[in-house]
């Protein structure tokens, strides 16, 4: 009876000790509640469980295993012939990476060397190690080398005390032995080569030679007897000659040069200062003058003065960059100067020239305004029209308009004229003379010049007017 089974159930379940699980399922064996096991795991045949990552075909992804825990201490194996690791950030290793190859770029990687660097250092060693084989050798042979002249040595091995070396070539040299047999021999050229000689061989020449004087006398030594030196002490400079010298020295270190042996006697200066001499041999100092004044001579020496008018001095005064003399008038050219400024010879003007402050116009001429008044520029002109009457054609002018009267207000001809006509010319006046009447000519010699006519040429009583 169900009930029945039901109290034995809860019958099972009463008591002291805990009922088993054969205990629970033999009443039914599901639950909608959870199982939750005291130890933490599930043992046994799990391929009935669902949703169990790794069981009924669900894979664990590595996201999965590594959220349970990060670190293991078993060896990881990537069996992936292609790529069997990729990162996406840092790859940190504490230990070791052992590969076959690395792949990519590998030049952010301290203490590695690149392939090229590593190719290139095989050629280097390659070449290091072959230099230091030759430099072995080479070494090996300067070692055992006799050092030759042309590297500074002599190509000589040994020598006997007492030698001398001397150069038999010119890259060569042999030793000249000497022995107790060679004792006070000279040393002797035989033909360009050094050799031990007896003082005996050498002949009537002398070994050496003293020359005489200054105090010494004797003779040269002639090989066989010895000859005596005198040094005659009267001649060589003794110790008081010495000290009278330093003394003398002395004086003349400390001595202010005098004129007589091309000094000035004089130790100081100032600026601008000028030595001029007093005596034959005394110099004195003119010191600098004040801005502006000259130097003159007063008594036969210089000095310094104004440049002024009035005894010794300039006749000019300065005034700023001008100069100016009212006293008197100003010749040039002239000891005689009549006005203020007289100038007997030419004058060339490169500039303008002034009347009374002005420089008038162009074709203006200066025209005299009588004694006492200064002199105007005015233009030559006739009429009120303010031009010339004449007209210019090359070197010659003209006037075609009228008459012209010369000292004669109201000409009456082409040329009138109120006075004397004199020429120069050998030929006198040309032209027709018709009517020209009361000619009369004087001539140097008080002759009379006779017009004979029309046509005719004027004709003196003489062959020579003149």
């Amino acid at each position: 009876m169900p009930c029945c089974d039901t109290g034995r159930n809860i019958q099972k379940y009463k008591g002291v000790t805990a009922s088993t699980l054969q205990d629970v399922t033999d009443n039914g064996n599901t639950t909608t509640g959870d199982i939750i096991t005291t130890t933490g795991y599930f043992i046994g045949d799990g391929s009935k469980l669902t949703n169990v990552p790794g069981v009924s075909g669900a894979a664990f992804t590595l996201q999965q295993t590594t959220n349970k825990g990060n670190v293991t201490t078993d060896t990881v194996e990537f069996q992936n012939s292609v790529t069997s690791l990729t990162a996406s950030g840092n790859v940190l290793v504490t230990g070791n990476v052992t590969a076959s190859v690395f792949y990519g770029d590998g030049t952010t990687l301290t203490g590695v060397a690149l392939s090229a660097d590593l190719a290139d250092n095989v050629i280097r060693i390659g070449n290091l190690e072959t230099n230091l084989t030759d430099n072995s050798s080479r070494i090996s042979t300067l070692e055992t080398e006799i050092q030759p002249v042309n590297r500074g040595g002599t190509g000589l091995t040994s020598f006997v005390s007492g030698d001398l070396i001397y150069a038999n070539g010119t890259s060569s040299f042999t030793n000249l032995a000497a022995s107790s047999s060679t004792q006070g021999y000279f040393l002797k050229n035989d033909n360009g080569i050094p050799t031990w000689a007896d003082v005996s061989l050498v002949g009537s020449a002398s070994p050496y030679s003293i020359t005489t004087g200054s105090g010494l006398s004797g003779g040269n030594y002639n090989g066989s007897s010895a000859v005596t030196w005198t040094a005659d002490f009267n001649v060589v400079a003794t110790t008081s000659n010495l000290n009278s010298n330093v003394a003398r020295i002395n004086t003349l270190e400390n001595e202010i040069q005098p004129v007589n042996r091309g000094g000035t006697n004089i130790t100081s200066y100032t600026v601008g200062d000028l030595l001029y001499a007093v005596g034959p041999t005394t110099l004195s100092v003119l010191s600098a003058g004040n801005n502006g004044e000259v130097l003159t001579m007063s008594s036969g020496l210089p000095s310094w003065a104004v440049a002024s008018g009035g005894s010794g001095g300039g006749y000019w005064t300065q005034s700023g960059s001008s100069i100016y003399y009212t006293n008197g008038n100003v010749g040039i050219g002239t000891t005689n100067p009549n006005y203020k400024l007289h100038v007997a010879g030419t004058s060339n003007f490169t500039n303008a020239i002034y009347a009374n402050g002005s420089v008038g116009l162009s074709g203006q001429v200066l025209t005299s305004t009588g004694p006492g008044s200064a002199p105007t520029w005015t233009t030559v002109s006739g009429g009120g029209g303010g031009s010339s009457y004449w007209t210019q054609s090359g070197l010659n002018i003209y006037y075609t308009t009228g008459n012209v009267g010369i000292s004669n207000t109201n000409p009456n001809h082409k040329l009138s004229v109120a006075g004397d006509i004199y020429t120069s010319s050998e030929n006198g006046f040309i032209g027709y003379g018709g009517n020209i009447s009361g000619i009369s000519i004087q001539g140097e010699r008080n002759n009379t010049i006779i017009n004979f006519g029309i046509g005719s040429k004027t004709q003196s009583a003489y062959d020579n007017p003149d």
